[in-house]
Parts: C-alpha cells; structure tokens; sequence
C-alpha cells in the first residue's frame, strides 16, 4: 500500500511539473495610435511597444520551435500606417484589393524571380481580412538566408502591418510560418483596454 501511495504521489508530481513546463498563453494589448489592437500571445514570446518611434512599433520576439534542426528567433515587428493606400498593402504584404477580393500584387515593371518562392495568403481574424506573403530572401551567405512573412491588415483609414523571418532556408522543417500565421489570425482591434 505503501508503494502505491508513494508511486501515486510521483505521478501527480511528473505531472505538474510537465504542465508547468508547458508556455501559456497571454494576451498583448497593444496602442499603435489608430491601430489599437489585442493578440493572442501564443507562444509566450517577448514583446514591447516602442512609442518613441514614428509610427510607433511594437515588438515581438520568440524561439517558436527549439527543437527544430536549426531554430530560428522569430522577430516580428508591427506598425499602424494611417492612411494606408494600396501601396501600403502592396509594399507590406504583396496584395492588392479587387472586387473579387485581395489577390497577390504583381509590378509589371519588374521581372518575376521565382526563386524567391513567394507565396500569397489571405488572413482572417475577427471582422478582418487582409493579404500576406512569404518570400524567400535568395542572396547572401547561403546557410544565413531566410524565408520572410510580411501582412497587413485593414482598420479603417489605417492598416496594421508588420512581418519578420520565420524559416532558414536549410532547415523549412523548422519554419514557424503556420504558427505566426496562427497567432496573427488571433488579432483582434479594441478600442480601449489594457496598453503596452
């Protein structure tokens, strides 16, 4: 009986201490001026409004995948462009909004590269719909090239853009790119609240 109890015991024990090991996940309110926004953090990353810039930013930043062959810090930076005009969303996420919907912007006076891989997405989130891209940053040192993540997201006059690195080009197994995608989809804009 006595074994049982102290095996019962260590169990709970394992446990806990495996729950406590697990990140939680928090909210980040964030006042970007006319951008004012909350989002999941969901995956306990670092974060940080600096208002002293114009606009202001704020910042994130978080290892998503430790355990992925070549780990990358996922920087992301996130700005309110007022007023953001379609060469806002072109610059920042490769989209354009037509009466079909966003479709990847392409500039016919640049020649297409396709080893940059770009890839369009459209973002939804809670009464937002916005354009996204990938792209592959294909010059450099080889084994410090990147895959990038950039998006925007309409809010009135205004868009909440933002983006960073997500993927080293040699390791796209351990790319965090669903995961950022994940938790951008989580943004939701407020009007007041808690800030950064």
């Amino acid at each position: 009986m006595k074994v049982w109890l102290i095996v019962l015991v260590l169990s709970f024990s394992s446990i806990s201490f495996a729950n406590e090991a697990n990140v939680k996940s928090s909210v980040i309110f964030a006042d970007l001026d006319v951008c004012k926004f909350k989002m999941n953090n969901l995956y306990g990353g670092d974060y940080e409004v600096d208002k002293e810039e114009v606009p202001a930013l704020l910042f994130y930043s978080k290892v998503i995948k430790p355990n992925s062959r070549r780990p990358i810090e996922v920087d992301l930076k996130f700005r309110c462009v007022d007023p953001a005009d379609a060469q806002t969303f072109a610059n920042f996420s490769g989209g354009k909004m037509t009466d079909k919907g966003w479709v990847m912007s392409l500039d016919p006076d640049v020649a297409a590269d396709t080893s940059m891989h770009n890839t369009f997405y459209v973002l939804k989130g809670k009464n937002w719909e916005g354009p996204a891209i990938s792209q592959d940053v294909t010059n450099g040192e080889e084994e410090d090239r990147t895959r990038g993540f950039g998006f925007c997201i309409p809010h009135g006059s205004a868009a909440l853009c933002g983006g960073g690195n997500v993927a080293y080009l040699n390791d796209l197994n351990g790319s965090a790119l669903k995961e950022v995608i994940k938790m951008v989809e989580t943004i939701e804009f407020v009007e007041g609240g808690s800030k950064v």
